[in-house]
This record gives structure tokens, sequence and C-alpha cells, in this order.
């Protein structure tokens, strides 16, 4: 468990160079004195770089320092992630995305968000250690982070404050980046409700750049507010006219800039979407109706249309707090089971009913490290590919490698043990071993000497066998007394000289 930290967040809000504060015309006024002494009209600065001159980076904004990174995106970019320094393509690596961590909603019953949070923050946090272990690039949070809703900002605010205290704890080194959902911004956004986000997470959709790939970021909600039916069937109906123009106004500057995007003719390995409702949840042509999971499907034809021409791989959501997804052509559609609460689906996989929370069991709703988890996405040169793993899964891991680790270390040291014990007999038996060897060739040497003395014995033998033979003969085939004698002188004379030879070899 997390200390806590007793941290209170503020929404805190930028003014508009409209409205700007008596401090930021300080330096404009000074330069107009300058001027106007040296005789010189003033000149006024042009609107982007006034814009510049006031906008401040996310430190310098946020006045506790180790919470501007949740403040990373800015400018419609996002801080250490741009085109100058991740554009281009060196090896293959990987991001982890969640979905819906969603602090207060086993508590709640929607739309009332819950009070308490442990059993969410706990999954945060078991995740957060996994993702510092696993130390992806950058990890994202797709959309609803919290339970409760901009209309109660009380709570909002505490839910989002636990929600930092826990996802500060991911390592510096990983970006952090957080999307926003319809419990962040409200079902249909609100102008209002879009400054609250940006508050205390900057920009409600941008771009970045990782590894040569680039990464689209929407505000999925601004896509439920372009729909029709939504606004006579759906949770539209009870919207003020002043709240739908404004939220129509937010739709439209989010669809130009990302037609801007997809026109440009950047080079990229790969580009991915990221946004929080998904635009289908099993192929591209499922129905709508008022209580959908996805986009309205003139509102999903469009947006899909655009990507798949910009060249757009794989759209990673969330929201419907299982795992689902399909393709559409070349474009897969990844949505995310959850990191907080998991809603069982009861509904046929594809059927009409699994379209919409009638095919949920919201009374076996689940938050525990059976159902809860993030998804890991390795991203190499040619593909983009992904894994659902619960936080179960992920402990599992953690323990067999520690099993793996100690039962190597275990192999090592018996290996090392043996070594030892066939050295210690290896020098217990040298001593004996070098005897043996010795008494061994002593008697190979005897072996051969006996050989020695055998042959040298044949060979005297026949030569006097020989000589006796030429010079004496035989009378009439036997032997004469003569030669008999002969050949006893020499057996004598051969058995002298045997013993001299065998006196001189010992």
């Amino acid at each position: 468990r997390l200390p806590s930290c007793g941290l209170s967040i503020p929404c805190q809000r930028l003014p508009s160079p409209s409205h700007a504060s008596p401090a930021r015309h300080a330096a404009p006024l000074q330069l107009a004195g300058e001027c106007a002494n040296s005789g010189n009209p003033p000149q006024r600065p042009s609107p982007r770089e006034c814009d510049q001159q006031q906008r401040p980076s996310p430190r310098e904004r946020d006045p506790q320092p180790h919470l501007a990174r949740f403040r990373g995106a800015s400018g419609r970019e996002y801080d250490g992630l741009s085109d100058a320094e991740e554009k281009t393509w060196s090896r293959e690596w990987s991001f982890v995305q969640m979905a819906d961590t969603q602090f207060g909603m086993l508590d709640g019953i929607y739309p009332d968000s819950g009070e308490t949070w442990e059993a969410e923050r706990e999954m945060a946090e078991r995740c957060v250690h996994h993702i510092n272990r696993l130390k992806p690039r950058f990890v994202i949070v797709c959309g609803d982070l919290i339970d409760a809703m901009p209309t109660v900002p009380s709570l909002q605010a505490k839910q989002v404050a636990a929600f930092k205290q826990v996802f500060s704890m991911v390592d510096p080194e990983i970006r952090l980046v957080c999307v926003c959902g319809n419990h962040d911004v409200g079902d249909i956004p609100s102008r209002e409700s879009v400054r609250m986000w940006e508050a205390e997470f900057g920009d409600d959709y941008f771009s970045f750049w990782c590894g040569g790939c680039k990464c689209i970021v929407t505000n999925s909600q601004l896509y439920t507010a372009k729909g029709s039916r939504v606004w006579t069937e759906g949770k539209g109906r009870h919207i003020s006219k002043h709240h739908r123009a404004e939220a129509l106004k937010l739709a439209a500057a989010q669809d130009a800039w990302l037609a801007g995007h997809c026109s440009r003719s950047d080079s990229w390995q790969h580009l991915i979407c990221f946004c929080h409702v998904p635009p289908f949840l099993s192929c591209p042509s499922d129905l709508w109706f008022p209580s959908s999971y996805t986009f309205e499907p003139e509102v999903r034809d469009e947006f899909i249309a655009l990507l798949k021409k910009a060249g757009c791989s794989k759209v990673f959501c969330g929201h419907y707090h299982s795992n689902a997804g399909g393709w559409d052509g070349d474009l897969e559609v990844v949505v995310t089971g959850p990191a907080g609460c998991f809603i069982p689906v009861t509904a046929t996989k594809g059927s009409v009913e699994s379209l919409s929370a009638a095919g949920q069991d919201f009374a076996g709703m689940r938050c525990d490290a059976g159902c809860s988890g993030m998804r890991i996405v390795r991203v190499t040169a040619s593909e983009i590919v992904h894994e659902w793993k619960t936080v179960e899964a992920l402990d599992r891991e953690v323990r067999d490698l520690a099993t793996g680790e100690k039962e190597a270390a275990a192999r090592a040291e018996t290996e090392k043990e043996e070594d030892e014990e066939q050295e210690e007999v290896f020098v217990e038996q040298e001593p004996e071993k070098a005897g043996a060897e010795k008494e061994k060739e002593h008697e190979e040497r005897e072996a051969v000497q006996r050989e020695e003395q055998s042959g040298a014995k044949e060979g005297v033998q026949k030569e006097a066998d020989a000589v006796a033979t030429e010079e004496q003969g035989f009378v009439g085939g036997e032997p004469s007394t003569e030669c008999v004698g002969w050949v006893a002188v020499a057996s004598v004379a051969v058995v002298s000289a045997i013993g001299l030879l065998s006196r001189r070899w010992a």
C-alpha cells in the first residue's frame, strides 16, 4: 500500500489571452515606453508570439513539480515525445495500455459513484509495480480514470487525487499518458468539463511520437456528440441547446485537427490511435441503440475511413470493461479490459445484446487480480503484437522468474559442490594411482626382458645345432659318437653363455 501524502489537487486554469492578468501586460507596456523614448512606433507582438510568451510549460504551470507529468499534453503535443526526439525508428519497443481504472466504481451504483475505492486502488498499485518491472517506453490509460462525473466536482477531485497518488509512483523514465473518458469529461462534454480535465491532465486530444511511430489521442466523447440519435434517443435528450452547441463546436475543432494530421505526409513506421469509446466492439457493422458502447454508424464510418486512409493499423480503447474488438480490413480495433472493475458479458459475442449493458451482468461485477489487468504491446518494424494479462498472471510471472532464478542458483551451487568433491577425490587418489602406474611399468619391463631372454636362448640353440650338423654330419642316418660328444660340448657352452647373459641383464 502506498503511503498517503494528503495531496490536494486544486483546479487551476490558465487565463485566456483575451482575459490576461495585469502581470502579463507588464512586458508589452514597458516595450511600448521604450519604443516611444526612441522615437520609433511601438510594434505589437503577433498572436502566435503572444501565445508562446503566455503559455508556460507543464512544469512551470504546476505548483507541484512531481505532478507535472500528468499535464504532459500541451499545445496538442506531448512533452518529451515530439517528432524531433522520437521520429526515427531504431529498434523494436513496447508500451502498456490500460483502461477504466475508475476509482469509486465498485462501491457505487450508476450513475452515482462510490465514496471508497480500495479495491480499484489496490489493482492500480499492483499494475504500477509491474509497469516499473517491465519498463515500457510509455504507459497509456485509455479513459475513465475515475468514476465520479464532472457534475460532482468535489468527489471527482478526491478520486483524481487518489489516482495521481498511485500513478505518480510510475518510474519517471516511463512516460505516463492519460486519455479522457465519459466519466472524466461527461457523456456529452461541455467547454467547462473539458477545462476541468485540462487543468488536471492537459489537452483532451493531441499527438505524440515514440520510437518512429506516430500516436494520435482523441476525445471519443466528442464523437458521441456528433451523432444524431444521441440527441433524440440517447443521453443528449436532456442537454440544453447551449451545451449542445458547445459540444458540436468542440467536435468540429477536433475533426479539423485530426483531418490535418491524417493528411500529412509524415514518414512513420506505424500510425496508432488511442481513445476511450470504441468505434465498434466486434465488427464495423455493429448496430447502435441508445445504450450502445460504440459510435453511431455514420460517425464510426467517417472516423474509420479517415484512419484507414492515413494508414492507421491499430485503435486501442476501453469503455467495455471486458476484452473485445475486431477488424475492418487492415485496421484492428482493440477493446482492452479494465484495470479496475470487470463486468462479465453474458450475451453471445457479436450478438445485439452484447453491444450494450443489456448483455452484461452488473451484479457479478468484480475488481480483483483474477480479472483486472493491462495489455502489453510490442512494436516491431513490421507489426504490432499485443497480449492482455491479468494482475494474477503478472504476479505469476514474477514468482516463476524468482523460482527460476532460485533453481538456477541451486543448480550452480550443486555443480560447484560436485566439482569440489571430484577434485578432492582426485587429490586423494593421486598417490595410489602414481604407485600403481610405476608397478605396471616395472611389470611391463620384466615381461620384455623375459621375451628377450627366451629369444636369445632359441637363437643360440639353433646356431649350435647348425654348426654340429655341418661339421660332423651323420653316419647311416644316426649321429656318430664323436658327433654326440661335440653336441654335448656345445650344449655346455650354450648354457654357460646363457648364464653369463642372465647375470649381465640382472
